[in-house]
This record gives structure tokens, sequence and C-alpha cells, in this order.
């Protein structure tokens, strides 16, 4: 004849005493088999408990970049000071999530001078740790920020980084109409 007073819960992530048959909590700071107990108190203070099944929990970190880099190239990705084309590489940290989760990588890319930058999809749900991607009809001259980012499917996080990729060398560059001028580089304004 006696009733149900209260159901304590204790785990990994949650400690709690309450009238109610379910409870959430977290976060839980721990990977691997994680086990829990209820214990059930009637109105004549009687107790009984049983420790549930194990859940299994896998680690997360947010994806980042092990590696960027992004240099002018030749046609076939090979370093050359004057190419019209820029190399990227790169290698990547993410969490498998038991194999459950993939990345998705953008390199986007503009002129220093430009306002906007022009997108390119290098790796879409894929599994993959690293990677490159050549971008064309790079101009000789120009300076250009390369900017990639890193996505994962399971909580949407991301990072990015960037680099600046410098026009074709020049010891001192002038600009022709004499406004401008470079050393290093060539001059672009």
């Amino acid at each position: 004849g006696s009733s149900i007073k209260s159901y304590t819960f204790s785990g990994p992530g949650i400690s709690s005493t309450t009238t109610n048959t379910s409870i959430s909590g977290g976060p839980i700071s721990t990977a691997g088999t994680l086990t829990y107990t209820v214990k059930v108190t009637d109105s004549r203070g009687r107790t009984a408990s049983k420790e549930s099944a194990g859940i299994t929990c896998y680690p997360y970190a947010v994806p980042s970049f092990k590696s960027f880099d992004a240099y002018r190239s030749d046609s076939s990705g090979n370093p050359d000071d004057s190419g019209t084309y820029i190399k990227c590489s790169y290698s990547l940290d993410y969490s498998s999530i038991n194999s459950t989760n993939n990345v998705t990588v953008k390199i986007l890319y503009k002129k220093s001078t430009a306002s906007s930058y022009l997108s390119v999809t290098s790796l879409t749900n894929s599994t993959s740790t690293s990677g490159s991607q050549l971008l064309s009809s790079i101009d000789v001259a120009s300076t250009y920020i390369v900017y990639a980012t890193i996505t994962d499917n399971y909580s949407g996080a991301s990072s990015s980084t960037t680099v600046t990729v410098f026009g074709t060398s020049r010891i001192l560059n002038i600009l022709r109409d004499g406004t401008g001028v470079a050393f290093g580089k060539m001059a672009e304004q």
C-alpha cells in the first residue's frame, strides 16, 4: 500500500533526486562505457536500486587544421614563384565518433584588394584527414588571401585558417605610372 516517494539518479553527469521517472543531465566529461544507477524510495523509507546497462560515450572535439599551406604553383601543383595557380594542402583533426562523423572543407580566396571571396568546396561529407586543392586563373602580380574552413557534420562546429600568397617575387618593383613601389614582391597599389 505504500507509494513511490522519490527516484535518485546517479552516474557521470547526473546526480539528482526527483519525483519524475526520467531525468536529463550533463555534460559528460569522460569517454568510455558509463553506467548509471537508479534508486527508488517509497513512502515507508524502503529502497531498491538498479544499475542500468552501460552506455558508450565517444570523445568529441571541434574540428581543426593540423596544417594548412598555400603557395604559387604551375598547373601540376609544383611550386613556381611566377605561377598562375595556387596549390593548397592541408591535414585535419576531427572526432570520428565511432565512424559516424564526417567533415566539409571549403577554401575561399580573393585578391587582397577585392571585397568578396570566391569559394571552392574541397571536401564534402568526407572522412579524409588530408587533402589538396588547386586554384586557377591566379594573377601573377597580385597578392591573394586564402581562407579555409573545416566544418563537421555532427555538431556543425567549425574552425578556420588564413594564408597570404604574394605575387611573383621582385627585389624592387615600381608601378608603370610611378604611383606605387614594393620590395620583395610586385607593386599593387
